[in-house]
């Protein structure tokens, strides 16, 4: 959720890039969608409504791929992401599955295991728009069950030109918190930035002796082009890349909006970690 813990308050901060400069960006969120109620209200949330609603408030172009059900909640989250102005022409609709809600009681959270977001199926209008992205952002837990996670991973394929990120912060809930390797599958060979915690490293690198070491190794490992420890208010963050290691200072943030400036930053051709270092005054 956002890093405030309202995704409406959270949704209309920017990232901290001049508007006039992301203008026409395509920016793709693509898997987890579902429904937070809140204050009486249904609350669109999840990597989709994230990504697309912090891009076109920063002034990109926000394009939301995933899958709702033929229910008042996916209903109300499509149109408050068309409210918001966000492109949702390639959000599917399913017969058969619901549109999951985030349920939070006390300590204690919840979603449905098996839903609409879990069954994106790969048409042409989704490979169309992973050939003309410039930014793709996806998550871990939209690839929780196999039929989202081949689809992602085709458009992942068929996005050439594109910056192709995954946050892997953003899990199918759990206690304790865990990152289940097979979530991840493919598309770690696909994906050009990793966004990542404490808890996404002890799964893919658990032999690193911490978290700096952590990402130093994965991404010795995969040879990507970037691999971003997100920053908290406790500890500092930082980013790997060929150029070596760059921390970032503490703030509340979170994985989206770290993904957004991982992959903007880098279709401007800005140092991401200049960027980063921007997030605790842009809130």
């Amino acid at each position: 959720m956002a890093s405030d813990g309202n995704p409406v308050s959270g949704f209309t901060l920017p990232i901290p890039i001049d508007s006039a400069d992301l203008q026409g960006v395509g920016v793709v969120g693509v898997g987890s969608l579902y429904a937070v109620e809140q204050g009486g209200a249904t609350i669109a949330d999840g990597n989709v409504a994230a990504v697309t609603s912090i891009a076109m408030a920063s002034g990109a172009k926000g394009i939301a791929v995933s899958r709702v059900g033929m229910d008042r909640y996916g209903r109300d989250i499509v149109e408050q992401l068309r409210g918001r102005g966000v492109d949702v022409q390639a959000i599917q609709t399913d017969s058969d599955l619901v549109t999951p809600r985030w349920i939070q009681r006390g300590n204690t959270v919840r979603i449905e295991p098996y839903a609409a977001f879990d069954n994106i199926q790969w048409d042409a209008d989704v490979e169309a728009l992973a050939r003309s992205a410039e930014v793709i952002i996806t998550d871990a837990c939209g690839r929780r069950h196999g039929q989202s996670r081949s689809s992602i991973d085709r458009m992942m394929i068929a996005a050439t030109t594109a910056i192709r990120i995954i946050d892997l912060t953003r899990r199918p809930p759990s206690d304790p918190p865990r990152l289940d390797r097979e979530h991840v599958g493919q598309t770690m060979e696909l994906c050009d930035g990793f966004v990542v915690d404490s808890v996404a490293l002890r799964t893919l690198v658990p032999a690193a002796a911490d978290a700096l070491d952590g990402a130093k190794r994965l991404f010795e490992l995969r040879r990507c082009g970037s691999v971003t420890i997100v920053p908290t208010e406790r500890d500092e963050g930082c980013v790997v890349t060929s150029r070596g290691i760059e921390r970032t200072p503490r703030c509340r943030t979170d994985g989206t909006r770290v993904a957004l400036v991982i992959g903007l930053a880098t279709v401007l051709g800005r140092p991401p970690h200049e960027v980063l270092a921007r997030l605790s005054n842009a809130g």
